[in-house]
């Protein structure tokens, strides 16, 4: 899939966000653009993870709060911390295929989420996340947890391909009796 773009959150103006907001909340949440235009600052991050609610919110509660201070710490300093979306044109609006959410700091250098939406899976897209945050993170061996779900399903030829090595299995890490993969620990 060639027609996807990668957009870094904190290179988003204020009128291609606008734009942007516009056609994922048209698409994914319904809510018109006149409403759109009194969205309150700290409200733009719920709004964007809404959209993945349904994929991310049973794997980790508090996601939406989690998110929010996310959004905060980008704006604050994207070398740190750093939102990539991917975007599909489609009969001239946009489509979210998915996310990555990077923390790069001196003591961690981890891929926080990374989530292909379901129909735009097997395109290519995954691959092209984690090459960025290969890139961004500047380094192959970035630390990422997963639960068991997506390691099962989605993500285990992908970490295969980038020869990431599980280090730990954590039953109730962030779900009660639900297992979180963790790979590249201390790396």
């Amino acid at each position: 899939m060639d027609n996807f773009k990668l957009i870094r959150y904190s290179d988003i103006r204020p009128d291609i966000l606008k734009e942007i907001f516009k056609n994922i909340v048209e698409n994914y949440l319904k809510v018109s653009q006149k409403k759109l235009r009194n969205i309150e600052e700290e409200d733009k991050a719920k709004l964007m993870i809404e959209g993945l609610k349904d994929d991310l919110i049973g794997y980790y509660p508090g996601i939406e709060n989690w998110f929010n201070k996310i959004i905060k710490e980008i704006d604050k300093d994207n070398r740190k911390r750093e939102l990539f979306l991917v975007i599909v044109p489609n009969k001239g609006n946009i489509e979210l295929a998915g996310i990555l959410i990077l923390k790069n700091t001196e003591n961690e250098k981890k891929i926080c989420t990374i989530r292909v939406i379901e129909n735009f899976r097997n395109k290519g897209i995954g691959t092209k996340l984690f090459e960025k945050s290969f890139e961004y993170l500047e380094t192959k061996t970035p630390l990422i947890t997963l639960p068991e779900e997506c390691y099962k399903e989605e993500f285990k030829s992908l970490l295969e391909k980038y020869k990431f090595k599980m280090t730990n299995k954590v039953i109730g890490a962030y779900r009660k009796n639900k297992i979180e993969y963790f790979f590249n620990e201390g790396k």
